[in-house]
């Protein structure tokens, strides 16, 4: 069963150069009949070589890119804070309005008035800091 329907297409395919021709090249490149075993390892060998996501998605990481923040600031020491709270919810604020009004979102704000307020007193803070560490 394993090399028979190659042998066959081949001798299709070799058209003027004949039958016998097209048997014997396929017989050479026909792959040899594999067991169950064998072939599931071939498959489990596949399966390790695929990436997780596809390359190009690979920046994408959802709920996941929060934790990853985290990690990096972490990473690079105890003087890079982590991203203020807001800035989630401001995130998944944002991402709701884009879902309900996909061709509007930009144009207003449709976001809590207790979360702007929040976000203005931590962009205030930053500024005091910054005047703090210039002066």
């Amino acid at each position: 069963m394993g090399g028979q329907g190659g042998a066959d297409r081949a001798v299709k395919r070799a058209g003027r150069r004949g039958a016998a021709a097209g048997r014997a090249r396929a017989r050479r490149h026909a792959r040899p009949a594999q067991g169950g075993r064998a072939r599931a390892r071939a498959r489990r060998r596949e399966r390790a070589r695929e990436p997780l996501c596809a390359r190009r998605r690979a920046h994408l990481l959802g709920d996941e890119q929060w934790a990853y923040n985290d990690w990096l600031a972490a990473a690079a020491g105890a003087d890079v804070p982590r991203l203020p709270a807001w800035r989630r919810r401001m995130y998944e604020a944002t991402g709701d309005s884009k879902a309900a009004l996909p061709d509007s979102y930009r144009d207003g704000t449709a976001y809590a008035p207790d979360l702007l307020a929040e976000v203005a007193a931590d962009l205030a803070r930053q500024q005091r800091a910054l005047a703090a560490a210039v002066a």
